[in-house]
């Protein structure tokens, strides 16, 4: 898969305040005050890491923020 740049941009725009809480796997959008709301999608490890891979060969993001 090829993206050009302004695909790219906007992913990274996108996925910029995207984040993961560790302790339970939950992925959620922080704004505002660094206020975490969820998406109410919980992630395995495992799903972590194959997320962080894709982001890397999109070349989006190196890896998703943990909180």
């Amino acid at each position: 898969m090829n993206l050009n740049q302004e695909e790219i941009t906007i992913l990274n725009i996108t996925m910029r305040n995207l984040v993961l809480k560790k302790r339970t796997g939950e992925i959620g959008i922080m704004h505002g005050a660094d206020r975490f709301v969820s998406t109410q999608l919980c992630l395995r490890k495992v799903d972590i890491k194959h997320l962080n891979n894709a982001f890397k060969k999109l070349g989006i993001a190196s890896e998703i923020k943990s909180i």
